[in-house]
């Protein structure tokens, strides 16, 4: 009898069953709330090298970005602390930057172009200044011509020729 009891009030006890959910064919698409172009913008927190940024992004993360297109000397090669010197130049902390891309690469780093400044592309900045090369793999035909500009004026690293 006891047992019996013992049942009842653990049976009265239960929480509810939860309906389960509509197929997802049956909900509806709810509208996004807001337009991609009304989303809080990433915000540079700090440029790592020349070809490297941590931005902060709408929820507050900070993201690891690799400048898509080009490839810049590491901080401990020549060059490197020039091209780091200038990505900060042109980029404030806190300044309001556009991601170009969502790719990753092996490294978790987001690869994407990272415009500024009313939307001047940071990638083909260093490059025209001579502190970086397209990447190679990178089609992009307007870093390839900027290259050969820095190389011809012997502008930092783009007198040096990349593969």
């Amino acid at each position: 009898m006891l047992l019996v009891g013992l049942l009842l009030v653990v049976w009265t006890m239960r929480p509810p069953a939860v309906p389960s959910r509509p197929p997802a064919e049956a909900v509806p698409e709810a509208p996004l709330a807001v337009t991609p172009e009304e989303l809080p913008p990433f915000r540079v927190a700090r440029v790592v090298d020349g070809d490297t940024v941590d931005v902060v992004d709408p929820a507050g993360e900070v993201v690891r970005v690799r400048v898509l297109g080009i490839d810049a000397p590491e901080r401990a090669q020549p060059g490197g602390d020039a091209a780091t010197a200038w990505a900060w130049a042109a980029l404030e902390e806190g300044e309001a930057v556009e991601l170009v891309g969502d790719d990753r690469d092996r490294w978790g780093r987001r690869l994407a172009e990272v415009r500024h400044d009313g939307g001047r592309d940071l990638g083909a900045g260093l490059v025209e200044a001579g502190h970086a090369w397209r990447w190679q793999h990178a089609d992009r035909p307007d870093l390839e011509t900027l290259a050969a500009e820095a190389r011809a004026a012997g502008r930092g690293c783009g007198r040096i020729r990349r593969r």
